[in-house]
């Protein structure tokens, strides 16, 4: 079985985020949020990607709490630089 368990959602997650924080009157008005939905926006590709190479069976994530509590901890250091609590 190859990718694809959910359609390829993390690329269009990514290119949504991605758009938005390269919209030039946003990245003018709210830079910070910009740039940390860029960077949101590339971590959240490689999460859903991981995750479905996983189940796919095309690679294997080795430990699975390990990887849970790297991409938790990923995810609480972008909030936190936006103030927000997860």
């Amino acid at each position: 079985m190859s990718g694809g368990r959910w359609d390829y959602a993390g690329s269009c997650i990514e290119q949504g985020l991605l758009d938005v924080a390269n919209d030039p009157e946003a990245k003018r008005r709210w830079p910070a949020i910009c740039e940390a939905m860029g960077a949101l926006a590339r971590l959240l590709y490689r999460i859903e990607r991981d995750m479905d190479w996983d189940l796919s069976s095309d690679c294997y994530i080795e430990d699975d709490r390990l990887f849970e509590a790297e991409v938790a901890d990923a995810l609480r250091a972008i909030a936190a630089e936006m103030g927000v609590a997860l």
